[in-house]
């Protein structure tokens, strides 16, 4: 499971900026800058809490990690594969398949149990499950 200051490293090793300021249209974005790097932007005054800047952090680094990107003018059907896939690899990013296995083997199964371990939403815990079941996982 992933904190917030390690999803900033993971940011740091796949040499990804990210940049903090004010935005009028979104709270949170990443693009690919015209030198093929990728860059995130965070609103700070639209965060919540350090719970909202992570799973913002993530999905953008979900976006840059996967190379899941489209434009305004793409299809609705292309928006929705690109953010398909950056939230896949944003779960991925915040809890891995041994973290739940762990909290499995230490007798924590309900969702909310595990949400409060992981200290991230119940959605995204039962993200998580549904996406580390088909590799093997139960509940």
């Amino acid at each position: 499971m992933k904190q917030l200051a390690d999803l900033y490293d993971v940011a740091k090793t796949h040499a990804i900026s990210v940049y903090c300021f004010k935005m009028n249209e979104t709270e949170s974005l990443a693009i690919i800058a015209n030198d093929g790097q990728c860059c995130i932007a965070i609103d700070p005054f639209q965060l919540h809490d350090s719970l909202d800047e992570k799973m913002k952090l993530a999905h953008e680094l979900g976006h840059c990690i996967s190379g899941a990107f489209y434009t305004a003018l793409s299809p609705l059907a292309t928006w929705e594969r690109c953010e398909a896939r950056a939230n896949r690899k944003a779960t991925q990013l915040l809890i891995t398949k041994d973290d739940i296995e762990d909290a499995a083997s230490e007798g924590i199964h309900e969702l909310w149990e595990l949400a409060e371990r992981f200290g991230l939403p119940e959605d995204t815990v039962a993200a998580a499950i549904e996406y580390y079941r088909p590799n093997g996982w139960r509940v």
